[in-house]
C-alpha cells in the first residue's frame, strides 16, 4: 500500500467515524429530550390531579389526513394531556425551558391550532413546566358573515312564524 491509499484509507475512516459518533450523539441527546419531556408530562399529569383535573388522556396519537391535489398524507398529531374538570374538557400542552417564553409565537399558536381542529375541547391548558404555571388559552374564530347573516334571517322568520301561530290560534 501506498502511502496515498493509507491517506485516504485514514480519511474515509475519520468521516465514519465522526458521522457514527455525531449521530450516536444525537440520538443520545434526542432520548434525553424525550425522557424529559415524558417525565413533565407525568409530573404536569399528578399537578393537575392534584388542582382537581380529572387525566382523560395521557399522550395520545390522533390520525390526521392530509389531501394535496388528490394525494393524501398521512400524520399525527400527539397531544400531551386530555383533562376535564367541572364539566369542561382542556387539551393540555406542556411547555418548559426556552420554549415557554416563546408563548406568543406563530410555531405556538399553529400548534395549539392544531391540537384544537384535531380535538375539540372547551379550551387549551398551556402548562409552564418549569414554575408551575397554568395559562388557560382559547380560540374565537371568526364567523363567516354569509353564514351569520342566514342564521339572523333564520332566526327572525322562526320568530315571525312563531307569533303568527301564537296570535292565530289565540284568535280562535
Amino acid at each position: 500500500m501506498r502511502t496515498s491509499d493509507l491517506i485516504i484509507l485514514g480519511f474515509i475512516l475519520a468521516v465514519f467515524l465522526t458521522y457514527n459518533i455525531t449521530k450516536g450523539l444525537r440520538q443520545r441527546r434526542a432520548g434525553k429530550k424525550m425522557l424529559l419531556a415524558r417525565k413533565a408530562v407525568q409530573n404536569t399529569a399528578s399537578e393537575l390531579s392534584e388542582q382537581g383535573y380529572r387525566i382523560v388522556e395521557v399522550e395520545q396519537n390522533y390520525p390526521v389526513l392530509v389531501n394535496v391535489d388528490d394525494r393524501q398524507y398521512r400524520h399525527v398529531v400527539k397531544i400531551d394531556l386530555v383533562v376535564a374538570k367541572q364539566g369542561k374538557t382542556y387539551l393540555v400542552e406542556v411547555k418548559s425551558g426556552k420554549q415557554t417564553r416563546r408563548l406568543n409565537s406563530a410555531r405556538s399558536r399553529r400548534q395549539l391550532l392544531e391540537y384544537y381542529s384535531v380535538r375539540r375541547a372547551d379550551g387549551i391548558i398551556l402548562f409552564d413546566a418549569d414554575n408551575g404555571k397554568i395559562r388557560h388559552i382559547s380560540f374565537q374564530m371568526a364567523v363567516n358573515r354569509t353564514e351569520q347573516r342566514l342564521r339572523d334571517v333564520t332566526l327572525i322568520a322562526v320568530g315571525i312564524l312563531v307569533t303568527y301561530l301564537y296570535f292565530y290560534f289565540r284568535v280562535r
